[in-house]
Parts: structure tokens; C-alpha cells; sequence
């Protein structure tokens, strides 16, 4: 109900953060990750960023003279907006960025128009969602290392269906995801999954999550051509 007075007008902010290091005489470890998110869902429309980073940094000491280091290092970052067309139907864009050295993506932007049906009406989306969405648009690739398809660099077509479910009750949440990715310009690439956490209230501030995933993944169109 869009009438109830909101001090943070509908917006959502989360931030997580963790880190560990761990050394020894011949091996040191670092490890950071941040995440920052934003979203304001109304009847209207629908507004959401991200951004996580991951930093993993390796050294191996060999001897006196000889040291390995191995580095990782990801970002991605999204943002979206959807217009609510009527109580079921919505549309709007959708932007995707990452880099990652592990993925031997040095930049990787997809950018989508999507559509998006809601069986639940849009005002009792705070409360349940149950949503089919499909998104296309062209995603740039670029790479560190030439690629098993020979490429430094590429353009695709990106196609991606999917559908979302959530449920907030009192005894806790639940959220499953289920999405399929296609390369428009060659079918041979794919990747499907499938997520789902489940979070329960077990009494005054304990709560139990619980998470599982599968993924099929066809489309490592960016794995190094030595590899």
C-alpha cells in the first residue's frame, strides 16, 4: 500500500563485507570481498544496482630467490529499470558489467531490454513475487588472453529467459531463481540454472538460511586457448 508513509521512500539498502589473511613463513593469503546493493520497488516501477569485488591474492615462497604469486581479481556491477505497464506486465533495460581475471574477461558489458510478467499483481510484490521475464540485447566482450574461439575481443547476441519466485511470510522467506542463457549467434553456446535459498525465523534473532545451486554451463565462450 503506497499510502503508508515510508521514511526511506521504498528504497532497500544492503552492504556486506568480509575478509580473511592468513601468512606464514613461505605462503601469505589475502582475501577481500565487498558488496553493495540498492532497490525501490512501488506499484510504478521497479529501480535496483549492484556491485560486488573480489580480491584473492596469493604468494608461494620458494626459496631465497624464487616466489610465485597468483592473482584473482572480479567485478560486476548491474542496474535496471522496469516500468509497470499495468498490475501483471512491466518492461524496461537492464545493464550487466564484470571483469575478471580467473574468466580471462577483461571487460564484459551486456545490455538488455527486457519484459516481465508478474502472475501476483505489483502491489503485493514486498510480499510475493512470481515472475517470468525474458531479456535480449548485445553483450562486448573483451579478453586478457586469446580465447579457444580465437578471439582477443568479440560482440554477441544474448538471449536469456527465466523466471523468479519469492515468498515472505512470518516464519521466513523464500527465493528461487531459474534462468536460461542463449548466444544468438551460435546456439551451440549455452548455460542454465538454478538457485535457491530458503531463511527461517527460528525464534527472536536466529535465523536458519539454507542455499542450493546447480548450473549447466555450455557457454565458456572466454576460456584461454592453452587451456
Amino acid at each position: 500500500n503506497q499510502d503508508i508513509k515510508d521514511k526511506w521512500d521504498f528504497w532497500v539498502f544492503n552492504l556486506s563485507a568480509y575478509g580473511w589473511f592468513n601468512g606464514e613463513a613461505y605462503y601469505k593469503s589475502k582475501n577481500i570481498y565487498g558488496e553493495i546493493s540498492a532497490s525501490r520497488t512501488t506499484n510504478e516501477r521497479k529501480i535496483q544496482f549492484s556491485f560486488n569485488n573480489n580480491y584473492n591474492k596469493n604468494n608461494y615462497r620458494i626459496d631465497d630467490s624464487t616466489e610465485f604469486i597468483s592473482l584473482f581479481k572480479s567485478y560486476y556491477a548491474e542496474a535496471s529499470y522496469v516500468h509497470s505497464l499495468n498490475d501483471h506486465w512491466s518492461a524496461g533495460l537492464d545493464v550487466e558489467y564484470s571483469s575478471s581475471i580467473f574468466s580471462n574477461m577483461k571487460f564484459n558489458m551486456l545490455n538488455s531490454v527486457l519484459f516481465e510478467y508478474n502472475i501476483f499483481p505489483y502491489s503485493e510484490s514486498t510480499r510475493k513475487q512470481w515472475r517470468f521475464y525474458y531479456k535480449a540485447g548485445p553483450r562486448f566482450d573483451q579478453y586478457y588472453d586469446t580465447t579457444v574461439l580465437l578471439k582477443t575481443k568479440m560482440t554477441w547476441a544474448v538471449q536469456e529467459t527465466g523466471m523468479y519466485v519469492r515468498i515472505i511470510k512470518e516464519w521466513g522467506s523464500f527465493d528461487t531463481w531459474i534462468s536460461y542463457v542463449t548466444m544468438l549467434n551460435d546456439f551451440r553456446y549455452w548455460g542454465a540454472s538454478i538457485s535457491s535459498e530458503a531463511s527461517f525465523n527460528l525464534f527472536k534473532g536466529f535465523n536458519l538460511n539454507l542455499s542450493a545451486n546447480v548450473s549447466f554451463i555450455q557457454n565458456q565462450v572466454s576460456l584461454r586457448l592453452d587451456e
